[in-house]
């Protein structure tokens, strides 16, 4: 205070009727009589209410930050704008009370009341000091927080509104609560009619031949397990196609299914690739049918009529005859190996694998008799390890690969050399 000022000289307390003092309580009666005594109490009053300020202001903001994690970053804008709008209104309720603490100390003496007044406001510095730094890193943090939640739904935006699938909610009522912009192209129909139409018009979609499986596939989602369901649907446009689905129940804090999420995809590609791969398994088991039965028969008969001419004129036919009749029984052999190949491929590729313990000692010896000319006519030395492991698979596609494996060898060879086939085996770690 500068030493020159003039101090201000203190007015009288004002007068008090001996009928209000006689009738109030003792500590009104104890405030009246001392202004001092009020001032003091003002102070005290004033520093309690700072206090419970700050405490409402945290806990309004923490509060605020929690529904905010929750309801997403509109929502934690606006708690924040109106704690610190009552944080700015209760700031400045106790500024005007603070004046109102203050005036009446112009009836007090000043050697008795600069103390307290110092000490008071001293203590509101403090306060406000200490509400003003809780505010503000209360602040900061929700700052930070809003920028993750922003970042988690721009991320979350990215993923829905480029996911190649139709991703729908619908709550426990059924009604539908979001869909995702691929349910336009997987429906034909914009997410405005979609929404308009609700579930049951999306349900609508499903053709009548496959309604029954997907309502139990809907039921079963609604005990509470994940299910996946195929079946088809009609576009818009008209055509049908085939839609994969994955019901996946979220159950709310009472342990009841609060809401489904419906994850739908086209396959209808790899539908209808499947059905042209079962469509040919079906022609080729059709004509290995007919190789198996239709020729099998000629080619014994002709083969039976060439040996019994052999065995019975052999020695009455020329020699160019005999040789002939010779060479027919060999066709025939050819022929019979070429059906037996026929049946074993179309075994090979529609045949359930039924892998088992399979011993090489008896699937190479039979591969080997079976290519006996092939090594006769090549003059091919073979050569077997004393003994074969016994592996896991399919016997018939082991005969297969060894046959291959041997045919080619003998077929594609040097000329120039005569060779030489080594079967061995060989440590490994499976």
């Amino acid at each position: 205070m500068n030493s020159e000022q003039q101090p201000i000289a203190a007015s009288p307390p004002p007068a008090v009727s001996s009928r209000t003092a006689t009738h109030a309580p003792a500590l009104v009666r104890a405030v009246i009589e001392r202004p001092s005594l009020a001032l003091a109490i003002g102070v005290a009053l004033l520093a309690a209410a700072a206090w419970l300020f700050t405490a409402n202001v945290v806990a309004s903001v923490c509060a605020a930050a929690c529904g905010g994690l929750l309801v997403g970053a509109g929502a934690v804008g606006f708690a924040v704008m109106s704690g610190v709008r009552r944080a700015q209104q209760s700031l400045d309720g106790l500024d005007a009370t603070a004046h109102e603490l203050i005036d009446p100390v112009s009836g007090v003496d000043r050697h008795d009341a600069a103390p307290v007044v110092l000490t008071g406001f001293n203590a509101i510095d403090v306060l406000y000091s200490r509400a003003n730094r809780r505010i503000g890193h209360l602040l900061n943090t929700l700052g930070h927080l809003g920028e993750e939640i922003h970042d988690f739904v721009d991320r979350y935006e990215l993923l829905t509104n480029n996911l190649s699938a139709a991703v729908v909610i619908r709550d426990r009522e059924n009604h539908i609560m979001f869909c995702s912009p691929y349910s336009e192209v997987l429906t034909g129909y914009s997410l405005e009619e979609l929404y308009e139409g609700d579930a049951e018009f999306i349900d609508g979609l499903v053709l009548a031949e496959d309604r029954e499986r997907y309502a139990r596939a809907k039921q079963i989602c609604g005990l509470g397990e994940d299910i996946a369901v195929r079946y088809q649907i009609r576009h818009r446009s008209g055509i049908t196609l085939w839609v994969e689905t994955h019901m996946v129940p979220v159950c709310g804090d009472d342990g009841e299914v609060a809401s489904v999420m419906y994850v739908s995809i086209d396959v209808t590609a790899s539908v209808r690739y499947q059905q042209r791969i079962e469509e040919q398994n079906r022609d080729l088991n059709d004509f290995a049918y007919m190789v198996s039965h239709d020729l099998k028969a000629p080619i014994f008969t002709i083969k039976g009529m060439a040996m019994l001419l052999l065995e019975d004129f052999e020695e009455e036919l020329p020699e160019d005859g005999v040789e002939s009749i010779r060479h027919i029984v060999e066709a025939a052999n050819r022929l019979e190996a070429l059906v037996k190949s026929v049946v074993e491929y179309s075994a090979l590729t529609t045949k359930e694998i039924k892998e088992k313990r399979v011993s090489l000692s008896a699937v190479i010896p039979d591969v080997l008799k079976d290519l006996r000319g092939q090594i006769d006519a090549a003059e091919a030395e073979v050569s077997l390890p004393d003994e074969l492991p016994v592996v896991i698979g399919e016997e018939l596609r082991l005969y297969q690969l060894f046959s291959n494996l041997i045919g080619n060898a003998l077929k594609y060879r040097d000329t120039s050399r005569r060779p030489k086939v080594d079967v061995t085996v060989a440590g490994g770690n499976g």
